[in-house]
């Protein structure tokens, strides 16, 4: 694996990450499941712009 596709995995994984650290904290905060998941959601169609795709 080349550096570009190491960069691209490791991108990939923060975003991930990102989003599981921020529906933890909803989850700590008592927000229903439904509106966790909507935020997710939410995140995921932004995905391809903060990876720059």
């Amino acid at each position: 694996m080349d550096l570009s596709a190491q960069t691209g995995v490791i991108a990939q994984l923060l975003v991930v990450l990102v989003v599981e650290n921020l529906a933890a904290t909803l989850q700590e905060l008592n927000v229903p499941e439904q509106h966790i998941a909507e935020v997710a959601a939410l995140c995921e169609t932004t995905r391809n712009d903060i990876l720059g795709k």
